[in-house]
């Protein structure tokens, strides 16, 4: 059975990637700018740019350090990313799009309900996590499972910029691979 309350102007308006994503669908316990796996690997990046940053006459002293500092904060962010996946749903291939996003699973609610979504691009790890409400709009069982479709729900001017950066730099990803310039 098919539900689908997609409009035909609503269907196709925006580019859409095929990508792999973590899809967690709310009400969330933490907000998103405390997610403590992004916060730490950005702290990560943040430190190691400011040590390469250090004079080159005073490298040579801290060469141990940085590396001690490197090769710590890696394994601690492989402990923390491990425990932190325990607790996100597995990684699936989504359709993504400036106006929403499709994925299989199981419905998390009905038909034209509005739900928080955290997406997680785990092609992209630099990528910071976006936060966005979307509406179930389509529901398609399928061989392979229910094919799940929602429209997000009047991001913020931000959320649709990172969207479209998302989007566009996959999608040039995806482009390069194919051999198209």
């Amino acid at each position: 059975m098919s539900h689908n309350t997609e409009s035909a102007s609503e269907k196709r308006r925006h580019f859409r990637v095929e990508l792999k994503a973590r899809v967690s669908v709310g009400p969330f316990d933490t907000p998103l700018d405390e997610d403590p796996v992004f916060a730490l690997r950005t702290s990560h990046a943040d430190v190691v740019e400011s040590m390469l940053r250090i004079r080159p006459e005073a490298q040579p002293i801290l060469a141990d350090a940085i590396d001690n500092w490197v090769s710590y904060m890696g394994a601690l962010l492989e402990v923390v990313g491990e425990l932190a996946e325990r607790q996100q749903v597995a990684e699936r291939s989504v359709s993504l799009s400036e106006g929403g996003i499709g994925f299989f699973g199981t419905p998390p609610c009905t038909m034209g309900e509005q739900v928080p979504l955290i997406i997680r691009c785990t092609e992209d790890p630099s990528q910071r996590p976006i936060q966005v409400d979307g509406r179930l709009v389509r529901m398609d069982r399928q061989e392979d499972g229910e094919y799940l479709g929602f429209i997000f729900v009047e991001p913020p001017r931000e959320v649709r910029r990172q969207l479209v950066e998302l989007v566009f730099r996959i999608q040039r990803r995806q482009l390069r691979q194919r051999g198209t310039p």
